[in-house]
This record gives C-alpha cells, sequence and structure tokens, in this order.
C-alpha cells in the first residue's frame, strides 16, 4: 500500500497560499487522481481491493487536513495559569494604596459615572 500520508502532506506545504478551500482542492484532485488510475490497472481490482484503497486515502487525507488545521491555529492560551499570573499583577500594582476609607463613596463614584449624581423630585 502506498504511504498517502507523506504524499499528501509533501501535496499541502507546496501550496500558496495554504488556504482551507486550496487544500480541499488538492484533496479533490487526489481523489479523482486515485480513482482514475486504480480503475485503468489490468487485471481491474476487486471492489474490495479499491475501496481499501480509498479508505486509505480518506484516512490520510483526514490526518494531514488535522495537522493543517493544528499549525495554522493560534496557539491555545492556558487560562488558569494566565488569569492567576494576571491577578498577581494586579495585587501586585494596587498593594501600595490604601483602602477606600469611606465605604460610601463608591457609591457616589457609581452614581456619577452612570449619571444619576442628581435625582429629581417627580411632583
Amino acid at each position: 500500500m502506498v504511504d498517502y500520508v507523506q504524499l499528501i502532506s509533501r501535496a499541502v506545504t507546496t501550496l500558496n497560499p495554504n488556504t482551507r478551500e486550496a487544500r480541499q482542492a488538492l484533496y479533490q484532485r487526489a481523489r479523482q487522481t486515485l480513482l482514475d488510475k486504480l480503475r485503468s490497472i489490468d487485471p481491474t481490482l476487486s471492489h474490495t481491493d479499491l475501496n481499501a484503497e480509498r479508505a486509505a486515502l480518506e484516512s490520510a487525507i483526514q490526518q494531514v487536513e488535522r495537522d493543517a488545521v493544528r499549525r495554522t491555529a493560534p496557539p491555545q492560551r492556558q487560562p488558569t495559569q494566565d488569569r492567576a499570573q494576571e491577578r498577581a499583577q494586579e495585587r501586585y500594582e494596587y498593594r501600595d494604596r490604601p483602602p477606600l476609607k469611606d465605604s460610601r463613596n463608591w457609591l457616589r463614584i457609581a452614581a456619577v459615572a452612570l449619571g444619576v449624581d442628581r435625582i429629581r423630585k417627580v411632583p
């Protein structure tokens, strides 16, 4: 059996631009070429052998596509570790500042920010 993964991955690396659409077109050409070649073999292959080769090609295509998507995807952040580092940085930045003494001050700040610093009484 042919090493389809190596053949397909080599072809994918030569694509310019290497987009999903370009890869899909390449895979379709590979499917059609394989089918044409297998049908032209004399003596003809049995349906079982034909299906086995097509399944091997499809498996290779799926593997190469997974690898291509993995390579083009942005790196995944590790949210728990990154968030812990951000919190530590925040604590460091605010450690020199004293806490608010007036507990009602935050309410006044929020009211001004929301535009309700003066409440009108409706008759």
